[in-house]
């Protein structure tokens, strides 16, 4: 989907008449952003201090501040997943969780702009930022809103403000606020007893300026500078040198993951740079056998990084990562990583979904299904759950397909989030459930179904006419019934007039009639007038009782056409039927319109 999406946009752009660019321009600003994503992997790998980061840093600062010399202004539009200058394409990135354009697309960034002047701690802040964003979970990122914050003064961007209004208020309840406006403007305030018992604790509480200073101790020393700064107590230094020795520790796990990222970084011959990725595939099954998912995350990220970083000097070192992640995605990997999940090795299931994501992809969807009800953690569920929205919010379908008669309550949460999801790209999904053999999924597929009023959610309530259980037929019934798309009809009526509607009970073929009568189409009005005018003296039960059917529906229609056909039938030879008309015309409103023609039903 997501895929279709952005060659519809690409389609777009190359409609666009793209203005006149020199070539060398282009050249420049891809020179830029390449720069730009080849150094935020960088940042994301190694320290500010690291020698990489420093230089790669410098070499973009001069990129960038020869370009603005020149042109002023670096302006790039933001699509989905690629950047524009000028209406020209310069970067594209496929991969939604590495993407540096979806990262500020997917905040609502139409356009970022680079302005003369821009400070080299500027850019670097910039650069910050991005990283950190890049480290939060989805729900919790926001660039738009920290950039904003931060306010440069060479960086600006833009995002519509319907955009940011619909995003600060969604998935929130109004508050429901009610004030009175005589107690507001009394003059008065009325402290609640907590609130007073607060107040009481803070006039107990000794206040610090009025503490004598003990000897040989002062708050406030002279600076240097003649500015009064604050000093520390020996105990703070000692609180402060255990904070800053503490964040300073690195693990050897992760100073391990540290080094053989630096080995890959720094390797330039492509044989020895694939024997790192064969240590690289040893360590990361050793850490998933652990259950640590962080530090296996970490070691796939990194390596993800580095071949961006080296994609552009050395097109063999991206082949070779590429194959070494496709050996990694095989069903050897899937039971490898059950495993310390089944054996409940996993502590913190943060990075679990993020790993998943971003080796396995949509193939993570039916191993976390296999997993919901076997893995003994609430956490684990509830994560699930989340990551299955997430997807299901970009394809509906692929979230269908893991639903299973053997799994009730993770189908159910299925339907739900298919359900919650407004665009009718969701209906198709629910196409899965026609020939499920667990009654509960049917009806909660069916009445989610009803909800929508798309003619895609009809088409596949008539697959479950056909259902063994009569009540799902009937329940289908109804949900279809009010539709007045004539493909609906055309195929309702060959159920009508099948000779099997016979065997049917009272209520289903009720049901089945009232489709064909509330869609008030031409079509169902003339199959139910043959159906009456065909009744005989003769008839059998059975039929009397189809066209009893019949008639009451006409009969709630309550139109100018329910009266004609039931006049023209009130002189049938079947004297339930004869009858049953003449009661249904004397409980039909009188209608003043729509008198017109009459039309001949037989």
């Amino acid at each position: 989907m997501t895929e279709d999406k952005n060659n519809l946009a690409d389609q777009k752009n190359n409609e666009r008449p793209i203005p006149s660019v020199d070539k060398q321009e282009i050249a420049d600003v891809e020179e830029v952003i390449r720069l730009l994503s080849k150094t935020i992997s960088t940042i994301k790998i190694f320290q500010p201090e690291h020698a990489t980061v420093k230089n790669q840093i410098e070499d973009l600062w001069v990129k960038l501040a020869a370009f603005l010399e020149k042109h002023q202004v670096l302006e790039i539009e933001i699509q989905e997943l690629t950047f524009l200058y000028k209406n020209n394409p310069i970067y594209r990135e496929k991969k939604t969780i590495k993407s540096l354009p979806f990262l500020l697309y997917k905040d609502g960034m139409q356009k970022l702009s680079f302005y003369k002047g821009i400070k080299k701690e500027e850019l670097q802040e910039f650069m910050e930022i991005v990283k950190n964003v890049y480290e939060l979970p989805p729900e919790e990122s926001d660039i738009v809103n920290l950039l904003w914050e931060k306010d440069f003064a060479n960086i600006r961007f833009f995002a519509p403000d319907e955009f940011l209004e619909t995003k600060i208020g969604i998935g929130k309840k109004p508050l429901d606020i009610e004030v009175d406006r005589e107690a507001l403007f009394s003059g008065m305030i009325e402290l609640l007893s907590e609130d007073k018992a607060e107040l009481q604790s803070a006039r107990e509480e000794p206040d610090i300026l009025e503490e004598e200073i003990p000897d040989g101790e002062e708050l406030w020393e002279e600076s240097e500078f003649g500015e009064q700064s604050p000093t520390l107590t020996e105990q703070e230094n000692r609180i402060l040198d255990a904070m800053l020795t503490a964040n300073r520790q690195v693990t050897p796990e992760d100073e391990l993951v540290l080094l053989i990222t630096e080995m890959l970084n720094l390797e330039e011959d492509s044989e020895r740079f694939n024997e790192i990725l064969t240590v690289i595939s040893h360590m990361h099954k050793d850490l998933i056998l652990k259950g640590d998912f962080t530090r296996a995350y970490q070691l796939l990220s990194n390596t993800l990084e580095i071949k961006m970083i080296t994609a552009y000097e050395s097109k063999d070192k991206e082949s070779l990562v590429n194959n070494f992640l496709q050996k990694l995605r095989t069903k050897d990997l899937q039971e490898l990583i059950k495993k310390p999940l089944l054996d409940d090795k996993v502590e913190d299931f943060r990075f679990l979904f993020a790993y998943l994501d971003l080796l396995l992809e949509s193939d993570a969807l039916p191993l976390l299904a296999e997993l919901y009800d076997k893995v003994n953690s609430p956490e684990f569920r509830k994560r699930s759950l989340s990551y299955f929205k997430e997807k299901a919010a970009k394809n509906p379908e692929i979230l269908a397909r893991i639903a299973d008669d053997s799994r009730t309550e993770l189908t159910k949460e299925v339907i739900a989030i298919l359900s919650a999801i407004p665009e009718k790209r969701a209906i198709q999904g629910f196409a899965v459930f026609i020939h499920s053999k667990n009654k509960a999924n049917k009806t909660e597929a069916i009445k989610s179904l009803g909800k929508f009023k798309d003619i895609t959610s009809k088409k596949i309530l008539l697959g479950f006419l056909s259902d063994s259980d009569e009540n799902i037929r009937i329940m289908a019934a109804h949900q279809i019934a009010g539709s007045k798309d004539d493909s609906i009809i055309e195929q309702v009526i060959p159920i009508v007039v099948n000779k099997n509607i016979r065997q049917k009970s009272r209520k289903e073929q009720q049901a089945i009639f009232d489709i064909l009568g509330r869609s008030e189409t031409t079509k169902a009005y003339e199959t139910i007038a043959k159906i009456l005018t065909k009744l005989t003296f003769f008839s059998r039960s059975k039929n009397t009782q189809v066209g009893l059917c019949a008639i009451r529906t006409i009969q709630a229609l309550d139109s100018e056409k329910s009266r004609q056909i039931l006049e023209q039938c009130r002189h049938s030879k079947n004297r339930k039927i004869r009858e049953a008309c003449g009661a249904a015309i004397e409980n039909l409103s009188p209608h003043q319109g729509e008198k017109g023609q009459e039309h001949d039903w037989t």
